[in-house]
């Protein structure tokens, strides 16, 4: 799903990559989210930021 909600990446900004997952608080669980940070991906300007979210159990 695209969109441009920054809560599923990682809280802070610094360690922002072009792929990000999570796993549950519990460990390692059957399924992880996993967001790709298009404006790292392609040339999108960072001020608007858009991602591509799979397999997540969260709505944006």
């Amino acid at each position: 799903m695209l969109h441009a909600d920054p809560s599923l990446m990682p809280r802070s900004r610094k360690v922002w990559s072009s792929w990000s997952y999570v796993e549950p608080k519990t460990g390692p669980g059957d399924r992880i989210d996993l967001t790709y940070w298009m404006n790292s991906l392609q040339p999108i300007p960072q001020d608007d930021p858009l991602f591509v979210t799979l397999n997540t159990t969260r709505d944006p």
